[in-house]
């Protein structure tokens, strides 16, 4: 991917539009069931991970068969909803991760060749303004301001990028 363009197609407008009325569909969709978290209380509590998932599966599977295990304080029905809960929005999860990491990596392969096309057309302009090329010197000098004090060398790394 050297000097290739890989991201050429504009994406239509009404794409865009159409993915942000169908993400928004899903924010408000999930609102009554989403639990916004603080750091701090991230932090605090134990997370269940995939060596967990089997014990509490099996935990809950025990509760229906098993019942006069239950503690007097513990909800059976609600430890079995959070369960299925977890696996249901799991799955959602990972769908909307791997749709995130793509939109990331196209985000960064777009902004990256924007940057090396707008460098490359700076340095054109920068030598048509030494050239005394007509409009270049006000170009430059607007675009310049991207680099203050920024040495040759240090526009040129920049440039590599």
């Amino acid at each position: 991917m050297a000097n290739e363009n890989t991201s050429n197609t504009l994406i239509p407008g009404s794409v865009i539009e159409e993915i942000a009325v169908m993400l928004n569909q899903i924010n408000t969709t999930l609102a009554p069931y989403i639990i916004p978290l603080t750091n701090k209380e991230r932090r605090g509590m134990p997370k269940m991970r995939d060596k967990s998932q089997s014990f509490v599966k099996k935990a809950v599977d025990y509760t229906n068969h098993n019942p006069e295990f239950i503690p007097s304080f513990l909800n059976a029905e609600e430890l079995s909803n959070n369960l299925e809960n977890n696996m249901a929005l799991g799955a959602l999860f990972n769908i909307s991760e791997q749709i995130s990491n793509n939109l990331n990596d196209t985000m960064m392969v777009c902004g990256s060749e924007a940057l090396k096309g707008s460098l490359m057309y700076y340095h054109n302009v920068k030598q048509g303004a030494r050239n005394g090329i007509s409009n270049a010197r006000g170009i430059y000098e607007d675009l310049q301001k991207r680099f203050p004090g920024k040495t040759k060398s240090e526009e040129r790394v920049l440039l590599e990028e």
